[in-house]
């Protein structure tokens, strides 16, 4: 029981600290404009266009300021999201829903500095709101720095002692001992979570267990577990149709031939992607990867799924089918642009970055053909 519960699975500690990576099947905005005409991307640019307008003259017009985070939030290429973030958090230096979009983006295409500076600004804003003080705590986890970490979520319990989701993250980043003062407030808890919504007693009874593993309290942990575990499934159900469905259609777009006639033998000096199933080893190999010194291991990047998402993986597939010729089609271009664009700046010496995001492998056709220079490690 002991070593199951030590043992959690690390998918949770990455749901409490920095989320999920999804790739969907289907295209993104593309709905909206599913041939990409000329005409419509000319009518969103001037869409555009008039928020702006529309921000100079009023810089408290929240309906354009909503317009531009969505566009923003739509822009394949994460260089030039961040050129508008930027613009518009200097025209709205207060607004929190463009603070925190801007920092949401930054901390899924590996900008972390940035978001932790973001989040700051959040706090500052809104110091009585947890929000600010939790996001910012879950960045400096994944920074590895941790005492500060601690006191951002020290401050959101002083805020809301009941946090859910704050507890869960604490519990993954703090050893509880005898004797802190923070323990009457899980035995306050642990005696009043039948009235709370399901969603927070999964992550309080996940909380716990581990608080209450630390304590030694072994078997009074593993009961929180198992609790936990009954929860989860009916918190977030497995969607094995939609799994199922996005993996034949990979499947299929993969056996094309194009793929092999429009892939070119690259350098080997660009991206590192490790990519297998979870708790296969990743992690280990992505730190054996960056003791080297020109290699930076970048953990998990949002990359690859967000450009996917943006440029929608059926219109890829599709247009990689329907090619004839040697030319990449254009959607493979806006990938590996939209990819290594995002790149964030490496610390001296290094010249490679290592990607160890698990569910890349969605994403490995685009990658070997539209980045050539990249390495895939299973």
């Amino acid at each position: 029981r002991n070593a199951f519960l030590v043992a959690l699975p690390a998918a949770l500690a990455m749901i409490a600290l920095v989320g999920i990576v999804v790739f969907r099947e289907g295209p993104h905005l593309d709905e909206d404009r599913p041939d990409h005409e000329e005409g419509h991307l000319a009518r969103f640019d001037e869409a555009e266009e008039a928020a702006w307008d529309l921000l100079d003259v009023d810089p408290n017009d929240a309906d354009a300021a909503s317009r531009l985070i969505a566009r923003c939030l739509a822009e394949p290429h994460p260089d030039q999201s961040l050129d508008r973030f930027q613009r518009l958090a200097e025209a709205r230096p207060n607004d929190l829903r463009v603070l925190s979009a801007f920092a949401e983006f930054a901390g899924r295409n590996g900008r972390l500095d940035d978001a932790e500076r973001l989040w700051s600004r959040v706090a500052e804003v809104d110091p009585e709101t947890p929000t600010g003080h939790y996001e910012k705590g879950r960045v400096l986890a994944v920074l590895g720095r941790v005492e500060e970490a601690v006191a951002c979520f020290e401050r959101v319990l002083e805020l809301r002692p009941g946090h859910s989701d704050t507890w869960l993250a604490l519990s993954f980043i703090k050893t509880f001992r005898s004797g802190d003062p923070r323990l009457a407030d899980v035995d306050a808890i642990e005696t009043n979570l039948a009235g709370r919504p399901e969603n927070e007693r999964c992550n309080l009874h996940f909380a716990i267990a581990r608080i209450r593993d630390g304590l030694g309290e072994h078997d009074r942990g593993f009961e929180h577990l198992l609790e936990a575990s009954k929860l989860h499934h009916r918190v977030v159900p497995s969607d094995i149709d939609s799994h199922e469905g996005v993996t034949r259609t990979i499947a299929a777009g993969a056996s094309s031939e194009a793929w092999r006639r429009l892939h070119r033998r690259g350098s080997d000096r660009g991206p590192i992607f490790v990519v297998g199933m979870p708790r296969s080893g990743t992690t280990l190999t992505e730190q054996i990867l960056a003791r080297h010194p020109q290699v930076h291991g970048a953990g998990e990047l949002a990359l690859a799924a967000n450009a996917i998402n943006a440029i929608g993986l059926v219109r890829i597939l599709d247009e990689v089918r329907r090619s004839d010729g040697d030319a990449l089609p254009e959607s493979l271009r806006t990938f590996a642009e939209a990819y290594l664009s995002g790149i964030p700046d490496l610390p001296a010496p290094a010249t490679r970055i290592c990607d160890k995001q698990p569910q890349n492998y969605q994403a490995l056709g685009p990658i070997a053909v539209g980045i050539p220079d990249a390495t895939i490690v299973h």
